[in-house]
């Protein structure tokens, strides 16, 4: 019986070569893409979630800056003087914009798809927030008639400023802590 003959590169046919050199053609750039595409996904993932934290983390800086605005409202009325007429109707106005303000950048964070750490500090800022407003409003308005009637809503109103403070705090943490880590993923997606 006689044996096989051993199949080499030169007892195949030139056109059979050049079809397998065009499948692994084919297979390598096949290979190449989805690598490719793989890494253009993961930064792009890495990106939104850069952008979303980042826009989080804008809105916390306007409800932080508010905040202090609204302080800066009251304390103005509870140092202020018998203010009527014209210039009470103003110094009533510019804190219930300024808690509308607030309560406006609130509710764009709702609207946001944060991680859960985020969304749990978030409802908790908003819950607060919406105690110090309306402490800050109250003591606000009274103050601008009769600061001595207002004295007896101080200690709830500093209450308010210092549990918002805390939760205020604790969500700029976790939101630069997420900030460093999705740039960090990012950096990362675009090196590889």
């Amino acid at each position: 019986m006689p044996l096989p003959r051993r199949l080499t590169l030169r007892s195949v046919s030139v056109g059979a070569r050049l079809l397998l050199i065009n499948g692994l053609s084919l297979l390598a750039v096949g290979i190449v893409s989805v690598i490719a595409w793989s890494a253009l996904d993961e930064q792009r993932q890495a990106m939104d979630s850069l952008a979303l934290i980042s826009k989080a983390a804008r809105y916390h800086q306007d409800v932080d800056m508010l905040h202090a605005t609204l302080r800066a409202d009251v304390n103005g009325a509870r140092a202020g003087f018998g203010i009527d007429g014209a210039d009470l109707k103003a110094s009533l106005q510019t804190p219930d914009d300024t808690a509308a303000d607030m309560r406006r950048d609130l509710q764009a964070l709702e609207h946001f798809h944060l991680p859960a750490d985020l969304l749990e500090a978030e409802q908790k800022v908003r819950r607060l927030a919406d105690t110090f407003m309306l402490r800050a409003l109250e003591i606000g308005r009274l103050a601008l008639r009769d600061r001595r009637e207002a004295l007896p809503l101080v200690p709830a109103y500093n209450k308010s400023i210092q549990a918002l403070d805390v939760a205020l705090e604790a969500q700029k943490v976790l939101l630069t802590q997420r900030v460093v880590r999705a740039n960090d993923d990012a950096t990362a997606a675009h090196v590889d």
